[in-house]
């Protein structure tokens, strides 16, 4: 069902003036120079290069999360050149506990090109935006409009949800034909805003944003309906189905997959380390031995490779504990060991031995922290 350009014209006003008093303070919504985003002349220019940081991080990252890892990640490269310049451990050591690697990858390779072929400006235009490595069309969307103004509409889950009980469809909201529907009725909305204000564009997809992640929430949440400044012209709250809409996603499937991790030290109590794949499950980062399947590791296969990585056969070997490890799609089982190396230095094949502070330099997976201090505070003990 189609808005009228009235309908349209109505809700922007509405959104925008509710976004101006209800807009949550981000990091990556400073501007340079503290002004205002209103768009009016001598306003300041929101930062291209943490808000390109921003994008990346708050893909499939909640907000409180990300309001963990950005000004540590910002501290440490705080322009796009310093990204750039970086070594990959250290842009993945920095990520390190954020989950979904592979962002952290794409960000390193976007600010090289940043660097390589723009001059180190992010480009401002769409077609700019998508040549860099990880930016889909949402994030470029959302980049072009918020920070240089451009007229273009950005569609995540949030705003998804929010035009569809806006419109009153019924519809599951990855499907093709309604990913089609949802980015032109998207677009029309900020041709109203444009029409609204200057750089009205940008100040619609971030409010629209905002109201999708703290009043028109997803489900099991009920939407707050009282404090949503749509409410008059929501089809779905007219009808009751607000809680119905959208309809929910098939569950994915969660995998059970047993792990075992190894936590070999020296006799100076460094920690064996071995570097991760360039593909799969954290891809790129350090971990201790590790071993993963969908059958039950037997103890021989967890001696075995601990005596390899240890230079022999490995002194003590033990379980020391276990827990289990959440994901988006797999649940991990997992079981930790811990072994003494034999010789006083052994040679670190496609690996390396750290110490504590060490540790806090290379990228390891929040699971492996916590098998690693597992293994830390069980060895104290005895």
């Amino acid at each position: 069902m189609r808005a009228s350009a009235t309908d349209e014209a109505a809700r922007v006003q509405a959104l925008i003036g509710w976004f101006a008093t209800h807009a949550r303070v981000l990091p990556w919504r400073a501007r340079v120079g503290g002004a205002g985003w209103n768009g009016e002349p001598g306003s300041a220019a929101r930062d291209p290069y943490a808000s390109l940081v921003s994008e990346f991080m708050l893909q499939q990252t909640q907000v409180s999360r990300v309001l963990e890892f950005f000004p540590r990640f910002m501290a440490r490269f705080p322009t796009v050149a310093d990204l750039a310049a970086a070594p990959e451990v250290e842009v993945m050591a920095a990520w390190a506990g954020l989950g979904y690697y592979r962002r952290a990858r794409h960000l390193h390779a976007a600010a090289k090109r940043v660097v390589a072929e723009f001059g180190g400006r992010v480009p401002a235009s769409v077609a700019g935006l998508r040549t860099l490595p990880g930016v889909g069309r949402y994030t470029a969307g959302a980049i072009a409009s918020i920070v240089f103004g451009v007229p273009e509409p950005a569609l995540d889950g949030n705003v998804a949800r929010v035009l569809l009980r806006l419109q009153g469809e019924d519809l599951v909201p990855d499907a093709t034909e309604t990913t089609a529907y949802l980015w032109e009725v998207a677009g029309r909305h900020v041709a109203a805003a444009v029409d609204f204000t200057p750089g009205g564009a940008g100040v619609w997809n971030e409010a629209i944003m905002e109201l999708g992640a703290t009043v028109c929430v997803p489900p099991p949440a009920e939407p707050r309906c009282g404090d949503c400044p749509l409410a008059a012209s929501c089809r779905a709250r007219a009808s009751g189905t607000q809680c119905q809409i959208p309809r929910p996603k098939a569950r994915a499937k969660v995998t059970r997959l047993n792990v075992a991790v190894i936590v070999i030290r020296d006799r100076q109590g460094r920690i064996r380390l071995e570097q991760r794949g360039e593909k799969g499950l954290w891809a790129g980062l350090w971990q201790p031995p590790t071993i993963e399947q969908a059958r039950a590791i037997p103890e021989s296969e967890v001696a075995a490779l601990a005596a390899m990585r240890g230079g022999g056969a490995p002194q003590r070997v033990g379980g020391v504990g276990q827990f289990t490890h959440q994901l988006t799609h797999r649940l991990l089982a997992v079981k930790v060991y811990a072994a003494a190396a034999v010789a006083c230095r052994v040679k670190a094949k496609a690996g390396t031995w750290a110490d504590a502070g060490q540790l806090a330099s290379l990228g390891l997976s929040t699971m492996h922290h916590k098998a690693i201090e597992s293994a830390r505070t069980r060895v104290d003990r005895r």
